[in-house]
Formats: C-alpha cells, sequence, structure tokens
C-alpha cells in the first residue's frame, strides 16, 4: 500500500485489507495471465501498464510468457529490472 503513494492511481490488486467480490472474480480471471481472457479483462479495466515478474516463475513457462508477451502489439516493455521485473505498457485499443 505504501508504495503505491508514489503514483496515487488505482490499483486493480488493491490497496487494504478489505477484500471486495469483484477481486475475488478478478484474481481468478487474472491468475491464468497472459491468456487472452486476462489480457481482455486488462484492457476492460482500462489498465495502463502491468508489472510481470518473471524471476518468480520457472523454465519454461518463463520463457513462453516472455515470448507471448513480446509478440503482442499491446504490450510495449518499459523497463526491466534486476530480478527478473518487466514493466509493459499496455496499449488500449483504438
Amino acid at each position: 500500500m505504501l508504495a503505491s503513494t508514489v503514483h496515487w492511481t488505482p490499483l486493480v490488486n488493491g490497496y487494504s485489507g478489505f477484500t471486495p467480490p469483484s477481486f475475488v472474480e478478478r484474481s481468478e480471471l487474472l491468475r491464468h495471465f497472459p491468456d487472452d481472457a486476462a489480457i481482455r479483462l486488462l484492457h476492460e479495466l482500462g489498465v495502463s501498464h502491468v508489472v510481470v515478474h518473471l524471476g518468480r516463475y520457472r523454465s519454461p513457462r518463463r520463457e513462453r510468457i516472455a515470448e507471448l508477451l513480446a509478440s503482442r502489439a499491446d504490450f510495449e516493455l518499459v523497463e526491466t529490472g534486476p530480478d527478473g521485473e518487466r514493466l509493459y505498457r499496455l496499449r488500449q485499443a483504438d
């Protein structure tokens, strides 16, 4: 929660100890990221950026996720971190 005060923008994964029903529903869809349904939900929610912690995945899934995101026109790699973090800009459809 404290880190979110750097940008003061809404977070899909929440910001408090309260868990609304919408969070549970979204979590279920987003846990399959980067499948089409999860990415569609991100677009519907108007998400502008996505942080992917590739260091938390094992091979070969880690490589598949990186390759899939690199192949998508709606994901633009903005920055990488020392532990496999990747910040993507999610381009909204025109």
